[in-house]
């Protein structure tokens, strides 16, 4: 699903890249926890597309240990306001500490570095 997801959303980028790893991650059948990847995959890229001005997008999705880990990377303009996060960034802080993982973002004028990880219980 991430993989159509990328495609469909991620055409007006001049370079984009995506890696969903190990293969063992499409043996997942929680279906609440790969809505919950896919929305949450969603919401970054939609981030990246309205406000970051990039040209180039790197979407990361891996299964490590109990772990899955979602790494979105631009080379946009970086966030202005950091404290100052949207329903869409909530949202995804709120799915994370659903399933006792985190959201984190690094932002500078070079880009930004979305990293959410989810807890598998």
């Amino acid at each position: 699903g991430i993989n159509i997801l990328v495609n469909e959303m991620c055409n007006g980028f001049e370079k984009k890249s995506i890696n969903v790893f190990p293969d063992k991650i499409n043996e997942i059948t929680d279906n609440a926890i790969i809505e919950d990847v896919i929305m949450t995959s969603k919401e970054l890229i939609t981030n990246v597309i309205k406000h970051s001005k990039a040209n180039e997008i790197s979407i990361d999705v891996s299964l490590i240990d109990n772990q899955i880990n979602i790494i979105v990377q631009d080379n946009g303009i970086g966030m202005k306001n950091k404290n100052n996060w949207g329903q869409g960034l909530k949202s995804i802080q709120n799915r994370a500490t659903l399933y006792e993982g985190s959201f984190d973002i690094d932002s500078n004028k070079s880009g930004t570095t979305a990293n959410v990880k989810f807890l598998i219980i």
